[in-house]
């Protein structure tokens, strides 16, 4: 019997090669017997990505690398060529859902319901998110290696801070604010760092001091509304100061000596701009006019 396996795209150019793989098989396989041993042709380096196996274009279960193997909500004793094409082949096809947790797609298709586009974004978004917080315990207890620097973690620390996981290239911890406790990661992303406060995206800068110099700014606003003191004052930009837009972006970026700055910061055009009135700034320095 003749088996057909594709699979969906991964990334941007993928799709430069097929993906397609015919197979002889056994007719009298069983549904069970078939799965064990097919899996997607694609290897997410970070070692989670989650399929929904489409067998026939019926949804019969989720594979996920992280498991390593097809968990199936159809019956696994059903043979295979009762689900044949009238020429009597048999389409199998892996569908890309992503960083999306397995078992809440495994959940949600066992009892006939989808996963809306919208849904699998921010699954995927907060799959990766997970992902990442794991390597960074992980990495936490190998290694002594932190991302940030002392000096930062003290100040943040002194605004409030409570350091939940810091490894050697991640740093998550909560804060107080007026409205309960806020989050903030620093992250590395190859050469730059990137800042996210509550879950949302704010900037990728490099060197890591901006990151540092970021976070002193959104822990040390917290800190100050929580304390229920007005926002703190700082200075005007430096001379020649501004950012670009480009697109839905602003980017800033300027070298000295041997040191390449550079800011990418989203939609809000404000944090741009506030950038531009403490980069030049110490941590001490930043920090002392929080403190004022």
């Amino acid at each position: 019997m003749r088996v057909t396996v594709d699979r969906s795209s991964v990334a941007a150019g993928d799709d430069g090669e097929s993906h397609l793989v015919e197979l002889e098989v056994d007719p009298a396989l069983t549904l069970g017997m078939l799965v064990t041993r097919l899996r997607p042709t694609a290897t997410i380096g970070s070692g989670r990505a989650t399929w929904l196996v489409r067998i026939a274009s019926r949804i019969v279960g989720v594979h996920a690398q992280e498991w390593g193997e097809t968990r199936l909500f159809a019956d696994p004793a059903l043979r295979i060529d009762t689900l044949s094409d009238d020429r009597g082949r048999l389409a199998v096809f892996f569908e890309y859902l992503a960083q999306v947790d397995p078992e809440i797609a495994l959940a949600r298709y066992r009892t006939g319901g989808t996963l809306s586009s919208d849904e699998r974004r921010q699954l995927t978004a907060d799959g990766l998110a997970a992902g990442v917080e794991a390597d960074a315990i992980r990495d936490q207890a190998a290694s002594m290696e932190r991302y940030a620097g002392a000096e930062a973690i003290a100040l943040l620390e002194d605004f409030g801070l409570v350091v939940r996981v810091h490894s050697a290239r991640y740093l998550r911890g909560d804060v107080p604010t007026g409205d309960g406790r806020a989050t903030i990661v620093i992250q590395a992303y190859d050469s730059m760092a990137g800042v996210s406060w509550n879950g949302c995206h704010l900037a990728n800068l490099r060197p890591l001091r901006h990151a540092e110099q970021l976070a002193v700014t959104l822990v040390g606003a917290a800190w100050r509304e929580e304390a229920r003191r007005p926002p703190a004052v700082l200075p005007a930009p430096v001379a020649g100061w501004g950012a670009t837009p480009r697109g839905d972006r602003w980017f800033a970026h300027w070298v000295e000596g041997a040191v390449r700055h550079d800011a990418t910061f989203g939609t809000e055009a404000d944090l741009a701009t506030a950038f531009g009135r403490y980069s030049t700034l110490s941590l001490s320095e930043l920090a002392a006019i929080y403190r004022a």
